[in-house]
C-alpha cells in the first residue's frame, strides 16, 4: 500500500499547534542508538528527497543493514563481554557485606535490581497473542512495538494530515487484522466509500475460505485483556486527538467516512469480524462521548462565568457578550456531535446489543454503561436506559450478570438516583424478582448488591424488602453475604423502632449491667430480640419447619458417621457475624437464654427497665432460634482462635499465643457448665433439646482433658446426655444425644467414663426390651396398646441409636440378665430353647413381621409407629452384624497357619441369625408387594414407601457384607489350602430368587416415581418376566406419591417462591424436597443393587438390565451409580458369578440352606478377590462401615446437587431459573 509524501515542517507546525492539549505531541523521539560509532554516517533526508514510499523503505532498509554491520562487534568484544558477564554472575553469587562502604563500587545491588524489574514489565506489557513477526504496520505499532499510545497516534496523525485516504485504510486494515484477517484494503478502496458493502463482503468470502475459528478477542491467554484494551484505547485516543473544531466540522468526512467501512463490518455474517468492529465502534462511540464530556464541561464553565459576570455591580456587558457567543458555539457544537453520534448508535448498537453471540451482547452492555458515566447528557436518557432494563431478562447468564454491574455503577452515583425513578418503577419488580429467583448464584448475589442500593434510596417497596430478606436462608454462601448488609439494615430499622417505645440510647446504655454479668438485663438483648424476630418472620411458620420430617421421626439413621449438622439459622448467624457484632458475644446469647423471663409482668410502665425486660422476652420459637445462633457463634469463635493460632504466616507474640489459647480453654469450661443448665431449662421439648445438644459436638474434650477438670464434671455431663436420650422419642434428639457420646468416645483418656455411661444405657434400654419380649405375640401388627405401642417404639429406636456407638453384640445376645446373672459372662450365648427367655436378637427379629401388609382398614395413627418398629428392628440388626463380622474379621487375620479360625457352632449360629433376617425380610416385601389393591391414602403410602425401602437397604446391606468380609480378611493359609472351609461357606448365600424380583419391581417403581417427578421420560420394566405378580402394573404400585405431586403441581406459578424461606415455602418447597427424596432413594438402591452384584449376591444378569435400563434417561447422579458397575466389571467371571454357584474348588459343593438360599463357593469369593482396584475392602469395606460407603457418597451428591441436574437436560436455559 502507498502512502502519502513526508509533510513539510512548515505544514506540520500549522495543525500541531492548533491541537488540542490532548493530542499534543510532546515527547521525545527516541533514538535507535544512544551512542553512534564516529565512523558511521546515516543519510539525512532532504526536503528533495519526497519520494514513493517504496523507495524510502529499499533505502531504509539498505541503511539499517549498512549499520548492522558497522556496529557488529568483533569476536575480540564478543569473547570480553562474555568475560565481563562471568565475572558479574561470580560476584553476584558471593554474600553481600552486610554494611557496605559507600562509593560507586557498592551499587551492585541496585543494578542487578533495575536490571530485573524492567525486563519483567516489558515482558508482561507485550501481547501474548501477536508474535513479533506480525510487526509491521499500524497493527505492529499498537501492539507489538514498545511505542507509547500517545505517540502511535500522534504518528499517525501527522500521516493523516498528508494523505488522510491512506491513513483511513491504516486503520480499516488494523480492524481486519484485529479480527484474524490478513486481507486489507488499499487507497482505491477508501476513496469508492460507495463499494465498500460489497469489497467487505469479498474480504469475509476470502476470509470464511480460509477456516479461521480463532481471533485474538477470544483467544485464550492474559494477552486478551491487554490486545482489547489497547485496540479500544487506540481508537478512542484518534477521536479525541481531532480538535472539536475539526473533527466536527473541517474534518467531518472522516467521521463519515470511517462509518461506511466499520458500521458494515458489525452486521457481517462472520463472527470475528462482528465482533471485532463491534468493539472498535463501541471504542469510537466512547471518544465521542470524551468529547461531549469536555463540550458539557466548557458550557458549564462559561455558563458560570456568564452568571459570576452579571451578579458583579458593574458588569461588564462586552464580556457578557462574548461569554454569551461563546456558549452558542459550544451548544452548536454539542448539537452537531450528537447528531454524528447517533448514526453510530444506530447502525452499531441498536443491532449488536441482541446479537446471537452473548459475547457481542456483553460488549454492548459494557459500552452503553461506560457512555452513560462519561456523558449522562446525552446517553442519561429513557430512550437509552430502556435497553439496560430489557437486557435484565436476557437468557445468558453472563449478559444479566453484566447488566446488573453496570446498573450497579449507575445507582451508586447520588447525582444519578432522581433520574433512575422512572426506571426503577419500570423494571423494579424484574430486579427483586432476579435477587431472589435466578437459577444463577452469581447473577442472584450481584441482584442483591443492586437492591440493597434501591433500599438505601428508598426506592423499594415494603413487600420487596421481606421477599429479598429471605434470603439470608439461600443455600449459596455467596449470597448469603451479598445479603448481609441488607438484612443488618432491616434489623436496625426494627432496633431503632423498639428503641423509640423505651427511650434514647443513653436510657439504654444507663441499663447496663457489669461486664461479667452476663444474666442480667443487657441492652444487646434487644438487638438479639429484632434478630430473632426478623429471622422468624423470614423462616415462616413453625409448622413449615416441622413438617420437613413428616413421616420419618420413628426411624434411626443407618450410617456410623458423626453428622456436623448446620442449619439455615446456624448458617445465616454465620454470615450475620461481622455485620452484627452482637452475634460474636456468645456468653451474652447464653446470658439472654438462661434469663428467666416467666417472672416479667405484661403490664407497661414508664420504668424503662420494666419495658425493656418486657421487650426482650422471647416466644418458644424465638428461643429454638437463639438456641441455633448460640451454636453458631461459639463454633465462629473457637475457629477464628485456632486458625489464628496454627496460621505459620502471622507473627504473634507470646501473649498473644496464650491469649488464643486461654480463648479455647475459656470455652470448654464454660460449655461444660452451660450445656446442662441448657437442657435442664429447654431439655422437655424436643426441639430445644436438639439444639442444645449439637452445642456438645463442639466441646473440645482435649482440652477439658489438659486441663485436668475433675472426671465428675465430664461425668455429670454425660448423664444430662443420657437422660436427654431416655426420655425422650424423637428420632432427632436420639441421633444428636447418639452423636455427642460418639463424640465423647474418640477421647481414650475419657473412655472409662463414656463406657460406663454407655453400658448403663445399654441395661436400661434391654431392660424395657426385655419386657415387651414376655409377650406370647410380637409378630402380630396392632394387638399392643397405643401407650404400649409408644413405649415400644421409643425402646426399639433408641437400641437402633445405642448399636451405632459401640459393639453391641454381647449385649443383643444376652438373656435377660437376672441379679445372680450380672457377673457372668456374656461372650457366648448358647441356642435358645422354648423354656429359655428370648434374648433381644430374637425379640427384634421378632418385630420386624409387624411390617407385615395391614389389612384394608383407616388411617390410624398407629402405622408409622409400627412401621418405625420394624424398620429399627432390621436397623439395629444390621448393626449387630455389622460388629460380629468386623470381630470375624480381626479374628481371621489374627489367626496363623496352625490355629483354628473359628469354631463351626460359632459360624453356625452367626449364619443362623442371618438367614433368619433375610427370611423374615423377604416375607414382609412379599406380603406388601402382593397388596396392591390397599387404599392409595396419602399417608398410608408415605410411610409404606419409607419401610419398604427401609427393610431392602438393610436386606442389601447384609446380604453384602458377609462376601466382602471374607474377600478382605482372607488368610495366606486359605490360599494354600484350597479355599475356604464349608462353615465359612455357609456365610454367604444368595437372595432368594422370588425377593430378587420383589427388590428389581421396587427398583422400576423408583425410577418411575423419580422420573415423574423430574418430568422425564424413561422405559418402563417389563412386567410379562416379573413372575406371577406379572398382573400388577408398577403403575398401580401404591409406593409412590403421585396424588402429592398433583397438588403440588396444582399450584398457581405465580405463587411458588423457590427460595425456601418464606410464607411462599410450602408447595415449591415441599415439591422439591420430593424430588430430592425420589432421587436418592433411587441412587441408595441403584447403588446397594451394584455391590450385591460385585460380590455375586443376586442374578447379575437381570439386576445388570433393571440396572442399564434407563441409564442415561434417570439424570447424572443415578448415570455414576451404573457407571461404577461397568468399571468395576473386568469382564471375565461375571457369567460364572451367576451360574455356577453350587461349584467348588475344594470343600465340595454347598447345600442349598432351609430359606431356598444357594451358598457362594470358593470360585466365587476367588473371583471377586482378583478383582483389582475394585470393591477390594481396602476402601470401601471397612471393618464397620461395610458396604454403604458407596451408596453413601451417591447419597451425598445427590442431596446436594439433586434438584439442578434433574431438571437441567429437559427444559431450556430460563431466565428466572427455576
Amino acid at each position: 500500500m502507498a502512502s502519502s509524501p513526508q509533510p513539510s515542517s512548515a505544514d506540520v507546525e500549522e495543525p500541531v499547534a492548533n491541537r488540542r492539549t490532548s493530542g499534543r505531541v510532546s515527547k521525545q523521539p527516541r533514538r535507535f542508538a544512544d551512542n553512534t560509532p564516529p565512523g558511521s554516517t546515516k543519510r539525512k533526508r532532504s526536503d528533495e528527497d519526497d519520494e514513493g514510499i517504496g523507495m524510502e523503505d529499499g533505502d531504509t532498509d539498505d541503511d539499517d543493514s549498512q549499520e548492522a554491520t558497522e556496529d557488529e562487534p568483533d569476536e575480540e568484544e564478543v569473547r570480553e563481554k562474555r568475560r565481563a558477564a562471568r565475572t558479574a554472575r561470580a560476584t553476584r553469587d558471593k554474600p553481600v557485606a552486610k554494611k557496605p562502604r559507600g562509593g560507586g563500587s557498592t551499587i551492585d545491588l541496585a543494578i542487578r535490581t533495575t536490571s530485573t524489574k524492567p525486563r519483567q514489565s516489558r515482558r508482561k506489557a507485550k501481547s501474548p497473542v501477536v508474535s513479533g513477526q506480525e510487526a509491521e504496520g499500524l497493527f505492529g505499532q499498537v501492539f507489538v512495538l514498545e511505542s507509547s499510545e500517545e505517540k502511535v497516534v500522534a504518528d499517525w496523525a501527522q500521516r493523516f494530515q498528508s494523505d488522510e485516504a491512506a491513513s483511513l485504510a491504516e486503520l480499516v486494515n488494523l480492524v481486519l487484522r484485529a479480527a484474524g484477517c490478513s486481507i486489507g484494503v488499499d487507497v482505491h478502496d477508501i476513496r469508492d466509500p460507495d463499494n465498500a458493502r460489497g469489497r467487505l463482503t469479498t474480504i469475509q468470502e476470502e476470509f470464511q475460505a480460509q477456516n479461521v475459528v480463532d481471533y485474538p478477542l477470544i483467544a485464550k491467554g492474559r494477552g486478551t485483556a491487554v490486545f482489547k484494551k489497547r485496540l479500544t484505547g487506540f481508537f478512542r485516543s484518534i477521536i479525541n486527538s481531532f480538535p472539536v473544531h475539526d473533527l466536527l466540522i473541517s474534518k467531518a468526512e472522516f467521521l463519515l467516512n470511517l462509518s461506511s467501512w466499520l458500521p458494515v463490518m458489525t452486521s457481517a455474517s462472520t463472527r470475528p469480524f462482528r465482533h471485532t468492529s463491534t468493539v472498535v465502534c463501541c471504542a469510537i462511540i466512547a471518544g465521542l462521548a470524551d468529547v461531549g464530556r469536555s463540550l458539557a464541561d466548557s458550557a458549564a464553565q462559561n455558563l458560570r462565568q456568564v452568571e459570576a459576570e452579571r451578579k458583579k455591580s458593574r458588569a461588564n456587558k462586552g464580556r457578557i457578550a462574548t461569554l454569551e457567543k461563546k456558549g452558542k458555539e459550544i451548544q452548536e457544537q454539542r448539537e452537531k456531535l450528537d447528531g454524528a453520534i447517533s448514526p453510530w448508535l444506530d447502525s452499531t448498537f441498536i443491532h449488536r446489543y441482541r446479537d446471537v453471540d452473548p459475547k457481542i451482547r456483553a460488549e454492548n452492555i459494557i459500552a452503553i454503561g461506560d457512555w452513560i458515566m462519561v456523558y449522562p447528557e446525552f446517553f442519561f436518557d429513557v430512550h437509552y436506559m430502556r435497553y439496560l432494563g430489557w437486557l435484565l431478562s436476557d437468557s445468558s447468564a453472563s449478559i444479566r450478570l453484566e447488566n446488573l454491574k453496570q446498573l450497579v455503577r449507575l445507582y451508586k452515583d447520588k447525582d444519578k438516583l432522581s433520574g433512575l425513578r422512572a426506571f426503577t418503577e419500570k423494571f423494579r419488580t424484574r430486579m427483586v424478582e432476579m435477587a431472589t429467583r435466578d437459577a444463577e448464584a452469581n447473577v442472584r448475589a450481584v441482584a442483591v448488591e443492586l437492591v440493597d442500593i434501591l433500599r438505601e434510596a428508598g426506592l423499594l417497596e415494603p413487600n420487596d424488602i421481606d421477599s429479598v430478606g429471605q434470603l439470608i436462608f439461600d443455600s449459596e454462601a455467596r449470597v448469603r453475604k451479598a445479603i448481609v448488609n441488607f438484612f443488618a439494615e432491616s434489623i436496625n430499622d426494627l432496633y431503632e423502632s423498639k428503641l423509640e417505645g423505651i427511650g434514647d440510647k443513653e436510657t439504654l446504655e444507663a441499663l447496663s449491667s457489669p461486664s461479667d454479668d452476663f444474666e442480667a438485663l443487657r441492652p444487646e438483648w434487644l438487638k438479639l430480640k429484632c434478630l430473632v424476630e426478623a429471622l422468624q418472620t423470614y423462616d415462616g411458620p413453625e409448622a413449615t419447619s416441622a413438617g420437613l420430617n413428616n413421616g420419618q421421626n420413628h426411624i434411626a439413621v443407618q450410617s456410623f458417621e458423626i453428622a456436623q449438622v448446620e442449619t439455615r439459622f446456624s448458617l445465616a448467624a454465620q454470615a450475620l457475624c461481622d455485620a452484627v457484632p452482637e452475634v460474636k458475644q456468645w456468653k451474652t446469647l447464653a446470658g439472654y437464654l438462661l434469663f428467666d423471663h416467666t417472672q416479667t409482668s405484661s403490664n407497661r410502665n414508664e420504668d424503662p427497665e420494666a419495658v425493656l425486660t418486657q421487650e426482650c422476652k422471647l416466644s418458644e420459637r424465638e428461643e429454638v432460634i437463639l438456641l441455633e445462633i448460640l451454636g453458631a457463634s461459639i463454633k465462629i469463635s473457637l475457629t477464628e482462635a485456632m486458625e489464628e493460632l496454627d496460621d505459620k504466616k502471622i507473627k504473634k507474640t507470646k501473649a498473644r499465643k496464650a491469649e488464643l489459647q486461654e480463648i479455647q480453654e475459656d470455652t470448654a469450661r464454660h460449655l461444660a457448665s452451660l450445656i446442662p443448665r441448657l437442657l435442664h431449662k429447654f431439655g422437655a421439648a424436643p426441639e430445644p433439646a436438639t439444639a442444645v445438644l449439637r452445642l456438645g459436638h463442639i466441646l473440645n474434650l482435649d482440652i477439658f482433658q489438659e486441663l485436668r477438670q475433675d472426671s465428675s464434671t465430664f461425668a455429670s455431663l454425660l448423664d444430662d446426655i443420657n437422660q436427654q436420650f431416655l426420655t425422650h422419642g424423637s428420632s432427632d434428639v436420639l441421633n444428636e444425644a447418639t452423636t455427642a457420646l460418639m463424640h465423647a468416645k474418640q477421647f481414650d483418656a475419657l473412655d472409662e467414663v463414656t463406657e460406663s455411661k454407655l453400658q448403663a444405657l445399654w441395661e436400661s434400654t434391654t431392660f424395657s426390651l426385655h419386657i415387651f419380649g414376655k409377650e406370647d405375640d410380637l409378630k402380630t401388627r396392632g394387638n399392643l396398646s397405643p401407650s404400649n405401642l409408644k413405649s415400644l417404639s421409643n425402646t426399639v429406636l433408641r437400641i437402633a441409636n445405642l448399636a451405632r456407638i459401640a459393639d453391641c453384640t454381647s449385649t443383643l445376645e444376652a438373656a435377660p440378665a437376672t441379679s445372680s446373672q450380672k457377673s457372668k459372662s456374656r461372650k457366648e450365648t448358647p441356642k435358645s430353647t422354648s423354656n429359655e427367655p428370648a434374648n433381644a436378637v430374637t425379640v427384634l427379629l421378632s418385630l420386624i413381621h409387624r411390617a407385615t401388609a395391614p389389612p384394608i382398614s383407616p388411617v390410624s395413627d398407629s402405622d408409622d409407629l409400627e412401621e418405625g418398629i420394624a424398620v429399627n428392628s432390621a436397623t439395629s440388626l444390621m448393626f449387630y452384624f455389622m460388629w460380629k463380622l468386623a470381630a470375624l474379621q480381626k479374628d481371621i487375620v489374627a489367626a496363623n497357619t496352625s490355629s483354628p479360625l473359628l469354631r463351626p457352632v460359632q459360624l453356625e449360629h452367626l449364619a443362623e441369625r442371618r438367614n433368619a433376617l433375610v427370611s423374615i425380610i423377604s416375607e414382609v416385601l412379599n406380603s406388601r408387594i402382593l397388596n396392591r389393591n390397599r387404599s392409595k391414602a396419602k399417608k398410608v403410602a408415605q410411610g409404606l414407601n419409607d419401610v419398604t425401602f427401609g427393610l431392602v437397604d438393610v436386606l442389601l446391606d447384609v446380604c453384602i457384607m458377609f462376601p466382602s468380609t471374607l474377600r478382605t480378611a482372607k488368610p495366606a493359609r486359605a490360599g494354600s489350602q484350597g479355599g475356604w472351609n464349608d462353615e465359612y461357606l455357609k456365610l454367604i448365600s444368595e437372595i432368594p430368587a422370588r425377593t430378587q424380583g420383589v427388590i428389581l419391581k421396587l427398583l422400576a417403581s423408583a425410577e418411575k416415581d423419580f422420573a415423574d417427578k423430574a418430568g422425564r421420560s424413561i422405559e418402563l420394566a417389563d412386567s410379562d418376566a416379573e413372575g406371577e405378580d406379572a398382573h400388577a402394573s408398577i403403575n398401580d404400585d401404591p409406593e409412590s406419591d403421585e396424588g402429592e405431586d398433583d397438588e403440588d403441581d396444582s399450584e398457581p406459578e405465580d405463587e411458588q417462591n423457590t427460595n425456601g424461606a418464606g410464607p411462599g415455602v410450602g408447595k415449591v418447597s415441599r415439591k422439591q424436597r420430593n424430588l430430592l427424596t425420589a432421587e436418592q432413594r433411587l441412587c441408595g438402591l441403584g447403588s446397594r443393587l451394584v455391590l450385591a452384584i460385585l460380590s455375586g449376591v443376586i442374578d447379575t444378569t437381570k439386576a445388570r438390565i433393571a440396572l442399564e435400563r434407563n441409564k442415561t434417561k434417570l439424570g447424572p447422579n443415578w448415570k455414576e451409580v451404573v457407571s461404577y458397575l461397568q468399571k468395576a466389571d473386568t469382564g471375565q467371571g461375571r457369567k460364572a458369578r451367576g451360574k455356577n454357584k453350587e461349584t467348588a474348588k475344594s470343600g465340595g459343593a454347598a447345600k442349598p440352606s432351609k430359606e431356598g438360599k444357594r451358598p457362594i463357593s470358593n470360585e466365587t469369593v476367588s473371583i471377586e478377590d482378583e478383582e483389582d482396584g475394585v470393591d477390594n475392602g481396602e476402601n470401601e469395606d471397612s471393618p464397620e462401615v461395610g458396604e454403604e460407603v458407596a451408596a453413601e457418597e451417591h447419597e451425598d451428591q445427590v442431596e446436594m446437587n439433586g434438584v439442578e441436574s434433574g431438571a437441567e437436560d429437559n427444559h431450556v436455559e430460563s431466565v428466572m431459573g427455576d
